[in-house]
């Protein structure tokens, strides 16, 4: 049996290995314009409600994404100022995992909960898990 068939499966492996540092961030345009749709409805939904705090956690999720989709430039208006800090690895992980999720989800007729979910869980957890995302 050649060893050649072994060798080069092996090096394709290791060279789609070098290159899974950028995934975690990359995202379909599709997924970034359903979540567009889902974060600027819901973001609206939260501000509406009298009694919805801003500093929910589910609001922190939801403005992390609307964050990141304006540094991606999905849509054409500016970010607001509380968005010029610079997003970090984790926050563009997370919101990365949120727009794969959402792409999944029936934005029009249902809120994606178990994806807000997911971007939060992502959010607040340690930063040593950070590779998990």
């Amino acid at each position: 049996m050649s060893k050649k068939p072994l060798l080069t499966l092996f090096s394709f492996a290791l060279a789609s290995c070098a290159q899974t540092p950028s995934q975690p961030y990359e995202v379909k345009r599709e997924s970034l314009f359903r979540s567009m749709v889902y974060t600027q409805r819901e973001l609206l939904a939260l501000k509406l409600k009298e009694d919805s705090p801003v500093n929910s956690t589910r609001y922190t999720a939801l403005f992390n994404s609307y964050c990141d989709l304006a540094e991606r430039k999905a849509f054409a208006t500016q970010a607001p100022g509380k968005c010029l800090q610079s997003s970090d690895r984790k926050t563009r992980q997370c919101a990365a995992l949120f727009y794969r999720c959402i792409d999944t989800c029936d934005v029009l007729h249902a809120q994606c909960l178990s994806c807000e979910t997911k971007a939060t869980n992502c959010l607040t957890e340690d930063s040593e898990n950070e590779g998990d995302y």
